[in-house]
């Protein structure tokens, strides 16, 4: 890791979402325990059907010499199914990203390519529906114009001539395409990132929480020298 990423700081340690417990201690956590919730049914989460996932992820970008943190935001549709037992099948598709801009520049995320990114589905644990009740997920893999045998682990093509690439949004260019300006240029790029999510139950349709994410991307072309000048990115959420 470039040691000028320090200047973006180490992020705090997440905190659990269980109660620390004594052998056969029981959490306390109760859907008797929270006042309001307990008017019936209709006043837990029922982990079924669509629903809007928001989130702000922080990075530390080096480039050209300089430091600074960005933010990327996304939005997301998950369906979800009720497995039984506290298992929750979670199935995401991308609608919308955003990065903040890096040196007053923005790399734009196209919402045709946020859309075309493959649905992924990975499971969740819901300990109940009441106020408090903790959720956290299976940690998940989301490739950009990557089509891997082993996503988790297969190291990352070199070129776009690599037969494991492909044009993942259909503009007739190498791998994935994104505009970096407005006007300036466009880059050329496949990316592997890994997210999981953790959290607590607020309300009959609201879970809010915290997550870890982290990554690689490559460039593989661009359309100026200026877009293929060194970088890294460090989630600071990992």
């Amino acid at each position: 890791m470039d040691s000028g990423l320090r200047h973006c700081g180490s992020p705090p340690a997440p905190e659990g979402v269980f109660p620390a417990l004594s052998a056969g201690e029981d959490s306390g956590v109760t859907p008797a325990d929270e006042g309001p919730w307990d008017a019936g049914a209709s006043a837990v989460l029922v982990p079924e059907g669509t629903w809007v996932l928001w989130t702000e992820t922080a990075t530390c970008v080096s480039t050209m010499g300089v430091v600074v943190e960005g933010l990327s935001e996304s939005l997301s549709l998950v369906r979800l199914q009720d497995l039984g037992g506290g298992l929750v099948r979670r199935t995401l598709r991308n609608c919308l990203i955003r990065q903040t801009p890096v040196l007053g520049i923005v790399t734009e995320i196209p919402d045709a390519m946020a859309e075309a990114i493959p649905e992924r589905e990975y499971l969740g644990v819901l300990e109940g529906g009441w106020p408090g009740a903790a959720y956290l997920t299976q940690e998940s893999v989301e490739l950009w114009g990557l089509m891997l045998a082993d996503p988790w682990g297969e190291p990352l093509p070199d070129s776009a001539d690599d037969p494991r690439v492909w044009d993942m949004d259909r503009d007739g260019k190498p791998v994935v395409t994104l505009p970096v300006g407005p006007g300036l240029c466009e880059v050329h790029v496949i990316q592997r990132g890994f997210s999981a999510w953790s959290g607590r139950v607020e309300g009959p349709d609201r879970i809010t929480g915290r997550g870890r994410a982290q990554g690689e991307e490559r460039f593989l072309g661009a359309t100026s020298g200026f877009c293929l000048a060194p970088s890294e990115t460090r989630y600071l959420d990992d």
